[in-house]
């Protein structure tokens, strides 16, 4: 049921695109390099990528677990991005946290 919640938030956004002037790109992927030269075979898939910059993950749960927080920063270190953005539609209320890609995670 969550997942499936979490799946028709991530197709919201791209209709209502145009209409709102965001640039979103949809499920990007980000490889992961060993050395900055052999690829490796896996990789992150953000949910949008906001102005080829910020990174978008969505998530439909009751609140934020660590796992959730260090999931975004892992992309934002495999992507080069500065910005994440970590947003949920799990409770009454949308809720979101700004994740800034920082040298040292807390």
């Amino acid at each position: 049921m969550v997942a499936d919640l979490q799946s028709q938030y991530i197709r919201m956004p791209l209709k209502s695109n145009c209409k709102n002037a965001v640039f979103l790109i949809n499920a990007k992927s980000f490889y992961l390099y060993y050395t900055r030269v052999k690829q490796l075979p896996k990789y992150f898939r953000a949910d949008f990528v906001c102005y080829d910059k910020i990174i978008v993950e969505l998530k439909a749960v009751s609140d934020f677990s660590e796992e959730h927080y260090l999931q975004v920063y892992n992309y934002l270190k495999a992507s080069g991005y500065k910005l994440g953005l970590l947003v949920n539609f799990g409770k009454k209320s949308l809720e979101h946290k700004r994740i800034p890609c920082v040298t040292k995670w807390q």
